[in-house]
């Protein structure tokens, strides 16, 4: 037979309410990260497919980045051995607070176009 006295009694009782709350604060943790992801929609200006088509067409590659979120760029092109980030906004678009954010912050090439004649301007094609 096992005897356990209060002291025993109450480290099980609080190790279990400690593991517990570890367990629920990780559930929740998740539950807020997948809501938050959620929450935050990648949307697509309208004229970024006529945009990445005519990139391609002038023979650029383009790797779409809209899904990274949190300001990043909209696409990665690669061009004559260079990289360049670009922003596609719709006519008249601005850059919301975060994405301006990342723009500050960002130590490389990044241009923000709204036609396929300036992003074809950025490759100096046009």
């Amino acid at each position: 037979m096992i005897y356990l006295d209060v002291g025993d009694v109450f480290l099980v009782l609080l190790l279990c309410f400690v593991g517990m709350t570890f367990f629920l604060a990780g559930i929740y943790a998740t539950k807020f990260d997948y809501w938050r992801c959620k929450m935050t929609a990648k949307r697509v200006d309208a004229n970024q497919a006529e945009i990445v088509d005519a990139l391609r067409k002038a023979g650029a590659t383009v790797q779409d980045l809209h899904e990274v979120g949190k300001g990043c760029p909209d696409i990665m092109i690669g061009w004559l051995g260079y990289n360049i980030l670009m922003e596609i906004k719709a006519p008249g678009g601005k850059l919301n607070k975060r994405e301006q954010e990342w723009h500050d912050t960002w130590r490389g090439q990044v241009v923000v176009v709204h036609s396929i004649e300036e992003a074809l301007e950025v490759l100096g094609v046009m």
